[in-house]
């Protein structure tokens, strides 16, 4: 006893380099369980976000021959595999030969599409016959977390884009509409 007396301030000492050694052992676990979690967390995000994402399906096809730049209908079916989806809009671009393509934009009240096919008569005026179509597909999943867009063509799927956010597409779309206003305005329509 007599020496834990004499001995108090190195014992005091020893005691404080203790415990900021096991302070120090405390937050290197603790960033090996933070990212272990972290890491545990991102694959089961992208298990839910592949779990809700749609699997579209259309098909484009002009409903009449195209007899004048009045217009043209074209018949859109559109359908959704292994969940549904929010259809947001597509933009489908006409390549009508010379080297002279034209672009669509149709936006969707946010209508939800299930298992069955839904079909859309969308009257496009256009000054030549097209030739060939490339269709982007935007959608999200139903819950809204995140927004997709899939390029078609006339012999089908293409390719998926990458994930987008909403502000990117708004953004798109108000593009498209402020050119369209434009192009209205100095008579190229």
């Amino acid at each position: 006893m007599k020496w834990i007396a004499l001995h108090q301030q190195e014992l005091q000492a020893l005691s404080g380099l203790a415990i900021a050694f096991l302070t120090l052992i405390l937050i290197v676990m603790t960033g090996f369980y933070a990212t272990a979690n972290w890491r545990k967390m991102r694959l089961i995000n992208a298990d839910v976000r592949f779990r809700l994402r749609p699997i579209p399906g259309l098909d484009l096809a002009p409903a009449n021959e195209w007899t004048d730049p009045q217009g043209q209908i074209w018949i859109l079916r559109m359908g959704c595999q292994h969940a549904p989806m929010v259809v947001v809009g597509v933009s489908i671009h006409f390549s009508i030969g010379n080297g002279k393509e034209f672009e669509h934009f149709h936006t969707f009240n946010g209508e939800t599409i299930q298992d069955r096919t839904h079909q859309y008569n969308l009257p496009i005026k256009m000054p030549a016959p097209a030739k060939t179509w490339i269709l982007e597909l935007y959608y999200r999943d139903l819950s809204g977390l995140l927004d997709y867009a899939t390029v078609f063509n006339a012999q089908g799927f293409v390719s998926n884009l990458t994930t987008i956010d909403r502000h990117t597409l708004w953004n798109r779309i108000r593009f498209w509409l402020g050119t369209r206003a434009i192009k209205k305005r100095l008579g190229m329509t």
